[in-house]
């Protein structure tokens, strides 16, 4: 083995933990952020006694630029010529009610959080080498 070919490999290694770390954060997290809301809510119920509000989920979405009606698909190198972020939406959903309404659901956007190349919410992740070379982007991506 080349000693440039080992130090992609070690590089891919270390990244590894990362993405791995994302990943978890963006899955297991979201469970673990909704549980610690509805504990703070409970013990603020006195404070709390018109209105009531539950968070029922979380969500990051994939990168994609939104233009009028259509969706497209955010690509690294797109952000980085564009010289914009490439992030996803973080959502939340709300469920709001009060002792004289109806429940009332909601998905809010609370911001937009940094993608990790090769992620479980990059459009790159599940791109095959040719496929990642016809977009301009590198055939040996190792992510981060």
């Amino acid at each position: 083995m080349t000693e440039s070919l080992f130090a992609i490999k070690r590089l891919g290694y270390l990244s590894r933990v990362h993405l791995d770390s994302f990943n978890f954060s963006i899955s297991q997290g979201f469970f673990f952020l909704n549980h610690l809301l509805h504990h703070i809510i409970k013990e603020k119920k006195p404070l709390l006694k018109k209105i009531k509000f539950e968070f029922f989920g979380f969500h990051l979405s994939f990168p994609k630029f939104n233009l009028k009606t259509k969706k497209i698909k955010k690509i690294p190198r797109h952000c980085r010529e564009l010289k914009i972020d490439y992030t996803g939406d973080f959502l939340a959903g709300i469920t709001l009610s009060s002792n004289n309404v109806s429940n009332k659901s909601c998905i809010l956007r609370v911001g937009a959080i940094p993608i990790m190349i090769n992620s479980q919410r990059c459009n790159l992740v599940l791109q095959k080498k040719k496929q990642l070379i016809a977009m301009d982007e590198e055939g040996v991506e190792i992510g981060g």
